[in-house]
Parts: C-alpha cells; structure tokens; sequence
C-alpha cells in the first residue's frame, strides 16, 4: 500500500509521493530534488509497489544508533516541540528525546522503514528490565516531593503506584511496569539485607534526650559503628 503525502526513499533519493495522477494509467505523482532543483513527475504505482516488496523502497526515515549500547531505534519529531519519539527495535521500548541529544548521543543513519538499513544490520539488542529502570531513574522519573530518590529509598506501593507517583506509564507498558515494580521490591530486601542484616548489628548504648527523642549506638561484627535515632524529638520541648 502506498501513502500518498509521505516520503519514500527510492533508489537512495527522497521522493514526496503528492497523489494519484490517474486511476486508468495507475500513475502517480512525485516530487524530488535533483541538483537543487524541485523536479515533479509521473510514476509508474506498479514498479513503485515492487520497490516495496523488493526492500529496496520505502517511506524514508532516519535510524538513531545509540553510541553507548549499540542500540537502534527510529525517530518521528513531536509537533512543536524540540523533542522526538524514538521507538527502539526489540522489546517495544519507546522513548523521548531532547533534539539537542541526538548529536552527542546518536549516530544516525537513513532508510526505510520497512527495513534496517545494512549499516545497523545485527545491531538490535533488547533493552533488560535493569537497563529501562536505569534509563528511568538517570531522567527524572524517580522524583518525590521534589527530590530524586534512589531505587533504594523509592516509596513503592504497587505497580499501579508507579505508574500514577512517578509517572512510568509514560515510558512502559502495564506489563512492563509490573515486571519493573517487582525487580525494585527485590532490590530494596536486597539492600535491606546487606545493609540490615547480613553485618550483625547489636546494640551498645542508648541515650534518651531531653526533647523525648532516642537514639542507639550499634556496632557489626566487623567493628563498624553507627549512631541512629529510634525515636523522634516529641512534647512541649518541641
């Protein structure tokens, strides 16, 4: 099927398909620049057609190579903004990105979007549920109350609290941030395990205070000390 009003890469050169010239003669109409100059034509919608099935015609389209990981995605602009919605290839993950990023952080490459380029042929590789999280934390989706909180100290109730609190619907799909949901509880026992449990806490003095509060001095069993408040300031003293 052919989109009237898009751009298609044909031949290596970008080509507006404008409309059908006539039903009878199964012409259309394209427009190209060749030598700076806007050239318009007829062209065969047949031979058209079998560019496409070929793979060697298609609507155009500029492949972002993510320099970092070697990831590839497809950018389309976002109307009166300066951003671009990139959808990369393998897992679904869609993404949106400052114009002013794609210089330092994008290699990029043209083509059809029927199919990659050969330049990025091999390069697709499927986003972990570690690296989406990571893309969420280092762009602002872990923000609370007005300041970034790390996955450790992240309040999460459920999934759906994710997605209404720090807004990951925007970037995942349901069951993406079910999946993500639990990888951060496992994470956060994880910590509390390493931090809590596993050095051996026992405690070695308390003192209460005049404002009502407590607090407890603790060492491990490797001699490590801490001082921690168990109970908050409370009263007149306040």
């Amino acid at each position: 099927m052919i989109v009237f009003g898009e751009t298609y890469l044909i031949n290596g050169d970008r080509v507006l398909v404008k409309e059908a010239y006539s039903n009878k003669d199964k012409n259309i109409r394209i427009e190209y620049r060749k030598e700076g100059i806007l050239t318009s034509e007829l062209m065969d919608r047949d031979w058209l057609v079998d560019l496409i099935e070929e793979g060697k015609a298609g609507i155009y389209a500029t492949y972002f190579i993510d320099r970092a990981s070697g990831d590839v995605g497809v950018a389309s602009s976002l109307k009166g903004t300066v951003k671009y919605t990139v959808e990369w290839f393998g897992g679904g993950f869609t993404e949106t990105v400052n114009t002013w990023h794609m210089g330092h952080e994008f290699d990029q490459v043209e083509g059809c979007l029927n199919t990659l380029p050969q330049e990025v042929r091999g390069r697709r590789k499927k986003r972990s549920l570690a690296d989406k999280l990571r893309y969420a934390h280092e762009n602002g989706y872990t923000y609370d109350a007005g300041h970034r909180r790390s996955l450790r100290n992240m309040i999460v109730l459920s999934s759906n609290f994710l997605n209404q609190h720090y807004r990951f619907g925007e970037l995942f799909s349901n069951e993406e941030v079910e999946k993500l949901y639990q990888l951060i509880e496992r994470y956060q026992r994880y910590c509390e395990y390493k931090i809590e449990t596993a050095p051996g806490w026992k405690e070695t003095g308390r003192t209460h205070w005049a404002d009502n509060s407590v607090t407890v001095t603790e060492e491990d069993k490797d001699g490590n000390k801490r001082t921690r408040m168990i109970k908050a300031p409370s009263g007149d003293v306040c």
